[in-house]
């Protein structure tokens, strides 16, 4: 090697570094602030409350019961045994202390940000795509949920899992000797284990065959056919599943069918607004009233479609974008209506692993402006980093901000209280959230943040009544509450 040709390799080895150092540095900044906060809604029993989240003897169990067991009856179908295990092993290491099972959330986001740069690299992106790829993964506002919440390690885990076992498919397919069992085996495993963490992990089989349409060339074959190697992980899986929460979700595919399909274009509407346009998180999405706004309903179509339009018109041209495109599409599937929706959709959780796709479809763009040199503006280059820092900078100041929402049950109903949602349930608990705080704050004696936390538990449970004027709970709640107030008003 030539003493230029060294030099050359060494710069390139530390843009490299510094690439990945900000990536890192930045997605960590983002949440250094939310590290201060406590548990948070469903952290409680999942968490707190439960005395077999707080022992690695209880694994089995982990594996033999459903994901939040009797907190919302027995029609959820959740089976995510190793985020319970995850909490396990944080609750043996650090007991009844949310620090660190934040810090963990984050480590998971940090190490998500830091895996994408390295696929973009495998995708042929250059350091710019990878690196602005990552940083903008790091920085989305709408992973505020997951991260920030520790409930929301479930899309953390299967997103790192369902990362990790693409890249071993990735280089698998790249190997010059061929095809690897050894590679095979561990993708496989990567690929049970992000299923154990959610759900959302089915979606793999159908990226690495985008990823063999974009990509495989004269090995389309061998790849597609290396695709089977996951099928002992799908069945095993599917085989727990079926063992733990019996048959459930299949029964209800027909349910309101129509109805699901022509909510599909919205779903994608608000899901790419989370993903492209950096904005305030928001906790809750109040359903589109598709019997009023048929034909925007139609319209929205338009944009699933675009997707596929666009890796198709991309693939020859811009691989990465292709494969960008495709990710998004197929990772917004399972969350669009596709299937019976448990809740209010969207939320901003779902969209964590369709972000991988809109990461690489985002740094691609910024070495695409950054390429484009007009002669009528030589200031261009500076003109365009500005721009691209000015967008990332925005989504880390709404990321900070966002993240703030989980740190106790109290920031979470004023962000719900914030919003004036419709969703009777979340008023509702957004009104026992400011009770017990109210009723804690009563024990401590602090009169002053009792008689304010009840009176905003007042005005949520006012608003379940408000669309639900029979509803005798919130009506219960709001006597209660209004009591409550009375006296305190009287000790003053």
């Amino acid at each position: 090697m030539t003493s230029q040709a060294a030099k050359a390799d060494g710069s390139a080895r530390r843009s490299h570094v510094l690439w990945l150092a900000a990536v890192i540095i930045v997605s960590t900044l983002a949440y250094i602030p939310s590290l201060g906060g406590d548990f948070t809604l469903d952290d409680w029993p999942l968490i707190v409350d439960r005395p077999m989240a707080h022992s690695l003897r209880y694994i089995p169990w982990a594996f033999s019961t459903r994901f939040l067991p009797g907190v919302f009856g027995h029609n959820l179908w959740y089976y995510r045994p190793l985020t319970t295990v995850s909490y396990q092993i944080n609750y043996v290491l650090s007991g009844p202390h949310a620090l660190p099972f934040r810090a963990t959330n984050l480590g998971l986001e940090v190490l998500a940000a830091a895996l994408i740069y390295y696929l973009a690299r495998r995708l042929g992106g250059s350091m710019l795509v990878a690196g602005v790829a990552g940083i903008a993964f790091g920085v989305l506002p709408a992973h505020a949920e997951a991260t920030a919440w520790i409930s929301g390690r479930t899309d953390l885990l299967s997103a790192v899992f369902t990362l990790c076992s693409l890249i071993a498919f990735i280089v698998n397919c790249r190997r010059p000797k061929g095809f690897s069992w050894g590679l095979a085996i561990l993708s496989s495993v990567l690929f049970l284990c992000g299923l154990l963490s959610k759900e959302q992990a089915i979606v793999l089989p159908a990226l690495m065959t985008a990823y063999v349409w974009v990509y495989g060339g004269a090995d389309r074959r061998a790849a597609l056919k290396w695709c089977l190697a996951l099928a002992p992980s799908l069945l095993l899986y599917l085989a727990l599943r079926h063992w733990v929460l019996g048959p459930g979700l299949e029964q209800h595919l027909t349910l309101a069918l129509g109805f699901r399909l022509l909510s599909i274009g919205l779903a994608y509407a608000s899901y790419l607004r989370m993903l492209f346009v950096p904005m305030e998180p928001r906790v809750i999405y109040d359903s589109f009233v598709l019997t009023k706004y048929p034909l925007v309903a139609l319209a929205a179509w338009l944009l699933p479609l675009g997707l596929v339009a666009l890796a198709v018109w991309s693939r020859r041209r811009a691989p990465i974008v292709a494969f960008g495109a495709a990710w998004v599409f197929i990772a917004l599937l399972p969350v669009s209506n596709l299937l019976p929706p448990l809740g209010p959709l969207p939320a901003e959780r779902f969209a964590y692993l369709a972000s991988v796709g809109s990461a690489l479809l985002i740094g691609w763009c910024s070495w695409t402006a950054m390429q484009w040199h007009p002669r009528s503006l030589r200031t261009w280059p500076a003109v365009c980093t500005l721009l691209i820092c000015g967008y990332l900078l925005n989504a880390f100041a709404y990321t900070v901000v966002g993240s703030r929402t989980f740190d106790s049950d109290v920031t979470w109903a004023r962000a719900i209280q914030k919003s004036h949602t419709r969703f009777q349930t979340i008023n509702g608990m957004a009104g026992d959230c400011f009770a017990r705080a109210g009723a804690a704050a009563l024990r401590a004696g602090d009169l002053n943040a009792a008689r304010e936390h009840y009176a905003e538990a007042a005005v949520q449970y006012e608003a379940v009544l408000k669309y639900l004027p029979g509803d005798t709970r919130a009506l219960s709640d709001l006597h209660r509450t209004q009591r409550l107030l009375a006296e305190l008003a009287k000790s003053r």
